[in-house]
């Protein structure tokens, strides 16, 4: 490579504290990046994550990336994550990150790829906002193909929900409703709920196994939380799993309630809990995720309005093709 960059390589198991502690000090990276996270599924895709050095050895950038599962001849950052995207130095300037990129295109190109899609941070995942990267994409014909809108609560502006839900609030709590942090036996009912709600509503199935979410519980007890909504006759009727991206951000990864729930308006009651201890903990932002299908182009209206309801806000994220 040109006299600036020592190398660009492929990651290997060696390195993967040294890739967790660069993760750390990116303005973009969250624990879904670091390799304890994603070696839970590493037997399932073809990794070609790559390390980016200067010419001293330090390292620039990371990119978590693997083979696409439907086509071998693309390659995704990262398709067994929400997003991936090009983890860098904050320090890096517009210039760095484009010669980065050339070398990555090139990097894929003579290993066969011919398309490579970047799946990006949304930028109220950051520590701080950076879209130099998509910018660099951009430039470098890059192609939005995708973009998926999510509803966003941010909670620096206040708490201020709808009518509707404050009132359904009340009328959870008073019919015996009761909210508690879930204990490991309560991850089966939850998984249980949850897979019948996405299979009957959606026609999709969880995208993680029982066993996969025990262990990332296990593996990140810190940043995973699972609360869940019990009925009067003390069964589990609604849940939410938290991913606790950073500390100022929080993600609603699966949410599900099931009939007595939602006749009880149980998913309003512990939505609730979870915010007040999101503005209790300083968290700045709480993300509830995608409300579109068909790769983002239709918009599930009343999902994105149940969402709204615990106060107005959205962002998009962003799918970038470049053909190699």
């Amino acid at each position: 490579m040109s006299g600036w960059l020592m190398r660009i390589r492929a990651f290997n198991l060696n390195e993967s504290a040294r890739w967790d502690e660069f993760i750390s000090g990116t303005a973009q990276g969250v624990f879904l990046h670091t390799r304890r996270f994603l070696s839970y599924h590493q037997g399932r895709f073809s990794d070609h994550s790559l390390l980016i050095e200067n010419s001293k050895g330090r390292l620039r950038a990371v990119l978590p990336a693997a083979k696409s599962l439907q086509d071998s001849s693309v390659v995704v950052s990262h398709p067994g994550l929400t997003f991936g995207g090009l983890l860098h130095d904050p320090a890096c300037q517009p210039d760095e990150i484009d010669k980065i990129f050339a070398c990555v295109f090139e990097t894929y190109k003579a290993a066969g790829f011919k398309k490579f899609i970047y799946r990006s941070v949304p930028t109220h995942v950051h520590r701080v906002p950076v879209a130099i990267d998509q910018h660099a994409l951009w430039r470098a014909g890059g192609k939005l193909f995708r973009r998926d809108l999510w509803n966003v609560l941010d909670l620096r502006s206040g708490f201020r929900p709808s009518e509707r839900h404050r009132r359904n609030v009340k009328k959870s709590s008073a019919a015996g409703v009761k909210i508690a942090e879930a204990v490991l036996g309560d991850f089966q009912a939850f998984y249980d709920n949850l897979r019948e709600n996405l299979k009957k509503r959606y026609r999709v199935a969880p995208t993680h196994s029982l066993s996969e979410l025990l262990k990332l519980q296990a593996l990140f007890e810190d940043q995973i939380s699972l609360w869940i909504a019990r009925g009067p006759d003390a069964s589990l009727i609604a849940g939410i799993m938290v991913f606790k991206y950073q500390r100022s951000c929080w993600h609603t990864q699966y949410i599900t309630s099931c009939e007595t729930g939602r006749r009880l308006f149980a998913l309003n009651l512990v939505m609730d809990y979870v915010i007040r201890v999101a503005l209790d903990s300083d968290v700045k932002v709480i993300s509830f995720g995608s409300s579109t299908e068909n790769n983002g182009i239709s918009v599930n209206l009343g999902l994105f309005e149940f969402k709204s309801g615990f106060g107005h806000g959205s962002a998009v994220h962003d799918f970038i093709e470049i053909e190699l």
